[in-house]
């Protein structure tokens, strides 16, 4: 008896291993060059978008990867300098390895949990290094 519950007890606990691995959130890096330029992040769900936070490079923001049990995250970040082009980069979310390896021996309890906490999806890219592009007045002699 003893066996089993301690196998129960194991099983369980490594269940949902995505969210044991990644969490329902992640940190994403915005690197510019030159730095110091402000950015906006807009949440991309099914019913609107909503700018959610703001800022200036470089920087780590931390985004859910999920919006709803079965929808992952959207974002969109727009980068902006004077003197420079606006930059504009998606940030996706897609079915986490993790949530797909890692739970393929536990079943339905470690699916379930991370399809609830929403640590199922992973975010992609996770770090944002983008060269700005100067304005075409810029470069006139």
């Amino acid at each position: 008896m003893k066996k089993v519950i301690l196998t129960l007890i194991a099983i369980i606990s490594l269940s949902s291993c995505a969210t044991i691995v990644h969490g329902d959130s992640e940190d994403i890096n915005i690197i510019t060059e030159p730095s110091g330029a402000s950015f906006d992040v807009i949440e991309l769900n099914k019913y609107n978008q909503t700018k959610i936070l703001s800022g200036v490079t470089p920087t780590i923001i931390d985004l859910e990867s999920a919006f709803d049990v079965l929808e992952g995250a959207k974002y969109k970040i727009i980068i902006k300098k004077n003197g420079f082009k606006t930059a504009e980069i998606l940030i996706n979310s897609d079915v986490s390895n993790w949530f797909l390896i890692g739970n393929l021996l536990n079943g339905v309890v470690g699916w379930g949990i991370d399809a609830v906490t929403g640590a199922m999806y992973h975010l992609e890219p996770d770090k944002i290094h983008i060269s700005l592009i100067p304005n075409a007045s810029n470069n006139k002699p």
